[in-house]
């Protein structure tokens, strides 16, 4: 399951993987190719990994979470690359998701 968050400030797109799958090949995925490719949309590498900042301090190892957008000028920058474009993307701050 794929989920789009705002949090602090950053955009981030979190995966976990269906009840039968495991998390284990995004995790080889990343440390033999340096990529990994969601849903035939989203490519992230591995710099774009990162922590969720939760309320409770329960660590989930079944999901893991890429920096999707960071802030600028009141809009996400999503990366072109990130989906595959040309330029890069622009997402108003305020748009609700």
């Amino acid at each position: 399951m794929i989920r789009i968050l705002k949090e602090q400030s950053r955009l981030l797109l979190t995966y976990q993987p269906g009840r039968f799958n495991d998390i284990g090949w995004l995790d080889e995925k990343l440390r033999q190719n340096g990529s990994v490719t969601l849903r035939r949309t989203f490519t992230f590498s591995s710099a774009d990994l990162t922590k969720i900042v939760r309320q409770s301090h329960m660590d989930d190892d079944s999901e893991r979470a890429f920096v999707l957008g960071v802030p600028q000028d009141g809009y996400y920058r999503i990366n072109k690359d990130i989906l595959g474009l040309k330029c890069d993307l622009l997402l108003d701050r305020t748009m609700k998701l």
